[in-house]
């Protein structure tokens, strides 16, 4: 039998009776047939019997469960003499997870081994024996039975949904298994056949064959479900999955490690609010209304919810809003197509992370149970880690690190680049609006290796709340068709160049973790460090991925067109703004970049252009404005964020 996937689809019909044998159609069913003896088991049994076995085992997929049927034949099995198939059975091997848990070879909770033996008798109820036994096993509600012939048996199987919904990651279109034929001639277990992914899998789940039941095409074409999954002032490498060792996010890796990683990936704002309004409608803040935090998206620009309301999704939106107010206090209205959900009891509780996200976690998890009918966009938008903003003014209020050593040390680019924009040095001594950078004026190296300390500490507790979500899809079995799309709304200075929090146009304040992942869907483990990626890109993205026509007014673009079509055509340039003071709108900046180059321009003040290679310097730590040699460089991304003013009506 080949290994791999076994594509078939089902349109099964029951002729039997629950109470005992079914009948199943064989021409829709997976077929296994097992005619090698493959002694794979270790112990003290005598594997060296002779190969006078073989089975040919029937899968179906029923309205109520799986139906296996496996029929045994043995030249040596006597109807009348149980001594000849007293030590014969069928084994069968399940390994219900989905793939993202399989990577665990450890028999663990949806990992399991069935015995069934044949019993005297003609047609009787068989029992099962279930393994291991180190912790609760068994499906409940399965039975088996058994039919003796002169040369053989056929042993039938049914498992219910129920019983595997219930415990076992079910239901599913894809789970893995493996089938063995135990035959003993002379009282001892002689020989094995058995048909398997892959060689020694006995008690290594992740080598069993994998099974997929196709569905019919009209259950194929359904939409998908869509998360969006957004944090507050993430910057992109505060991530395990982008190489940093010194936060533990398993769950957020989890999600790189079964989609796509973008590697230049920028905010179209570097604060929330602007942000936030680019993400939920496709354009740029200056086009959205949106410059500063407190701000609403202008009525005339639609957004994601109000799209994907009109295209039959079920809209929530979870957590922080950030437009107008960061928790709305009336949640029974409808915000910008969204409905909210309720998370918090007492709505007037401080918005602090350590309170609101383990709330807003347990409500996804209950929000997510038993989900089945309309598609729903589901967004899930968490507070930490904005909180380290808080750190800076009131450091008193949180607990440092027990001993300096343990902290993460400082990164490379740490110190302030020689002649810095006057714009830059004005904004580290601001008294108003964001201003926590103006407290760290006189931090020692300790209290910025304490900064990101706590920065990475709320990451990891964000990344519990993470783990929630995905487990809860796999229990569901909705991951099978859920896309999820992860990232965040601007990043934070994270020491880089002593700054702390957001306001900048230094990298690490502009680029944020993409992550697109749809199991089974999207390719595994992919990092894209090709394109260039924006906040722009969530509201096509979803629309794509969901059939829905995407307005020519978007900016954005759709991640799907490259991922399914890598030559693609794609954006050569991308743009950041930039206004740090809502009482004079003429203090603004404008980032340009093509990936390799970057260019910055300030509205004011001394060396109010910078250029940087991010090839050769992605700490931003030289300035090569002027640098004769990159004046060509720099004047062709100049030309190219004229250009994108004019038409963006900037």
């Amino acid at each position: 039998m080949k290994n791999g996937y076994i594509f078939i689809f089902i349109s099964l019909l029951l002729l039997g009776s629950c109470s005992g044998f079914q009948g199943f159609d064989s021409e829709s069913a997976i077929k296994i047939e097992l005619k090698d003896s493959i002694q794979l088991v270790n112990g003290l049994e005598n594997w060296s019997g002779p190969d006078d076995c073989s089975s040919v085992a029937y899968l179906n997929k029923t309205p109520a469960g799986l139906l296996f049927t496996i029929e045994v034949f043995d030249d040596s099995i006597k109807t009348g003499n149980p001594a000849s198939y007293m030590n014969d059975g069928v084994e069968l091997y399940f390994d219900m997870r989905p793939p993202r848990l399989r990577e665990r070879n450890i028999y663990q909770s949806g990992v399991f081994q069935a015995v069934i033996l044949p019993e005297p008798g003609k047609k009787q109820m068989a029992p099962i024996e279930w393994f291991p036994s180190s912790y609760q096993t068994g499906i409940p509600g399965t039975r088996a039975y058994t039919e003796l012939r002169e040369k053989g048996y056929v042993v039938q199987v049914t498992i219910p949904y129920t019983g595997l919904k219930r415990n076992h990651f079910w239901p599913r279109t894809t789970f893995y298994m493996d089938v063995a034929i135990n035959d003993a001639d002379t009282g001892a277990r002689e020989s094995q056949i058995m048909w398997r992914g892959k060689n020694d899998n006995w008690n290594k789940p992740h080598n069993f064959a994998q099974v997929q039941f196709m569905e019919e095409e009209k259950k194929e074409s359904k939409k998908p479900n869509i998360i969006l999954i957004l944090t507050d002032q993430q910057t992109i490498n505060a991530m395990g999955a982008y190489g940093n060792p010194y936060v533990k996010t398993p769950n957020m890796n989890a999600l790189a490690k079964h989609g796509v990683r973008f590697t230049k990936s920028y905010s179209t704002s570097s604060i929330c609010g602007p942000a936030r309004s680019s993400i939920l409608t496709g354009r740029m803040p200056h086009e959205t209304g949106v410059n500063y935090n407190g701000q609403e998206i202008d009525s005339s620009v639609l957004s994601l919810g109000e799209y994907m309301k009109a295209a039959g999704y079920y809209t929530t939106w979870a957590g922080k809003w950030g437009l107008t107010e960061d928790y709305p206090q009336d949640i029974t209205q409808e915000i910008r197509g969204f409905k909210h959900l309720q998370f918090m009891e007492n709505r007037n509780t401080s918005n602090l992370g350590e309170i609101t996200d383990k709330s807003l976690g347990d409500a996804i998890v209950k929000f997510l149970k038993g989900r089945r009918r309309q598609p729903f966009l589901l967004a899930v938008s968490f507070q930490y880690p904005q909180d380290i903003s808080l750190f800076p003014v009131n450091p008193e209020a949180f607990s440092l690190a027990p001993q300096i050593e343990s902290t993460p040390p400082l990164p490379n680019n740490h110190e302030i680049i020689e002649g810095e924009a006057k714009f830059i040095r004005d904004a580290r001594t601001r008294a108003t609006y964001h201003n926590e950078i103006a407290f760290t004026q006189n931090y020692t190296d300790d209290d910025w290796r304490n900064y990101l300390f706590l920065y990475y500490r709320m990451i990891e507790n964000l990344d519990q709340q993470v783990g929630k979500i995905i487990t809860t899809l796999e229990k569901e079995g909705l991951d099978e068709n859920t896309l999820i799309i992860f990232t965040s709304d601007h990043g934070d200075g994270a020491a880089s160049h002593k700054w702390a929090g957001k306001l900048s146009l230094y990298e690490e304040s502009i680029k944020v973790p993409a992550i697109i992942t749809w199991f089974g869907k999207t390719p595994i483990n992919k990092t894209d460090s090709e394109h260039l990626v924006s906040g722009l890109d969530i509201l096509p993205t979803i629309m794509d991925y969901a059939g829905v026509e995407i307005p020519e007014s978007i900016e954005g673009m759709s991640w799907k067109s490259f991922i399914e079509v890598p030559d693609t055509s794609w954006r050569k340039f991308l743009v950041t703004e930039l206004a740090i003071d809502p009482a004079d709108s003429t203090k603004t900046g404008l980032m340009i970049t093509n990936g390799r180059y970057k260019y910055i321009q300030y509205s004011y003040g001394g060396r109010s252009e910078q250029l940087f290679n991010l090839d050769n310097d992605a700490g931003e730590t030289l300035n090569l404005i002027d640098k004769e040699a990159y004046s060509g460089i720099q004047n062709r991304l100049k030309f190219e964020l004229e250009k994108w003013m004019l038409e963006s009506d900037y």
